[in-house]
């Protein structure tokens, strides 16, 4: 298990995939996995507030066949209690100004720091 905070730049990387769902981690995200099969994905949880300004526990998951918690395409994210709200990527025309503008930040702090880390 891994708790990353914004000081990380897999933090940044994981507020853009929220980010492209409406979504912006309030907290640490916990991640947990890959491990050996048969826990080849990663997953974890983290606390997000909507665009609207609603607020959930927020449960991910990855494909099979990660290597590294980082590695964070396709996942898939619901809320923690009520497994029936499902987060999905939006589409551009239904990114409200916030959305857009979170997600300008978080993209723009990921090349920052992966910049900073070579």
């Amino acid at each position: 298990m891994a708790l990353i905070d914004s000081s990380d730049q897999s933090w940044w990387n994981y507020a853009v995939e929220f980010a492209r769902r409406g979504l912006w981690p309030m907290r640490e995200i916990e991640t947990h996995g890959p491990h050996s099969p048969p826990a080849d994905r990663v997953w974890g949880e983290t606390f997000c507030a909507t665009s609207d300004r609603d607020y959930y526990q927020v449960s991910f998951v990855g494909p099979s066949g990660c290597r590294h918690y980082s590695d964070i395409h396709g996942l898939r994210m619901q809320a923690a209690e009520d497994e029936t709200i499902r987060f999905p990527i939006l589409l551009v025309a239904e990114r409200n100004q916030r959305v857009r503008s979170w997600l300008r930040y978080a993209k723009k702090r990921a090349r920052i720091d992966g910049k900073e880390r070579k």
